[in-house]
């Protein structure tokens, strides 16, 4: 009996660790597919749990795979059932991690929202309390620096 509870327990817990992580998201993250895996592969490879709206590979400067990448389903439910089947499994030799996308917190969902405070185009900045004023020279050639040399 207790190990029935403890079971649920787990299953309760992971249950809302799903709810938490997908946080209305259809969007999954994929890593370690090798890096000549194409958008056309991943879509493939998790076409069979539901319709796949994007398949996205990442890419560096030069247009070459860093080994990661996004898959979107136009449901909640068949990106849930992709992470479930996928996540450990071989694709193309190696295998891969899935999980549901971490909502960025830095980007509202279409809210808008402030990263500081406001500002108006024109005026000019006023200077922070930790900014020093420079020093103002009047002199325009200033002295050199004379440095001394000690002999023993």
């Amino acid at each position: 009996m207790k190990q029935f509870f403890k079971l649920l327990s787990s299953s309760i817990q992971s249950h809302a660790h799903l709810q938490f992580r997908r946080r209305f998201s259809a969007k999954l993250f994929v890593k370690g597919f090798t890096f000549r895996t194409t958008e056309e592969d991943l879509s493939r490879a998790f076409a069979e749990f539901g319709e796949v709206t994007e398949a996205r590979v990442i890419r560096d400067k030069d247009q070459k795979s860093k080994g990661y990448g996004y898959v979107t389903f136009s449901s909640l439910s068949d990106a849930d059932d992709a992470l479930v089947a996928m996540n450990g499994k071989l694709l193309e030799g190696r295998s891969i991690y899935v999980d549901h996308v971490k909502p960025n917190p830095y980007i509202s969902r279409g809210v808008p929202f402030a990263t500081g405070p406001p500002t108006q185009a024109g005026v000019p900045k006023t200077r922070s309390r930790t900014e020093k004023p420079k020093p103002e020279s009047s002199d325009p050639d200033p002295e050199p620096i004379k440095i001394r040399t000690w002999s023993a």
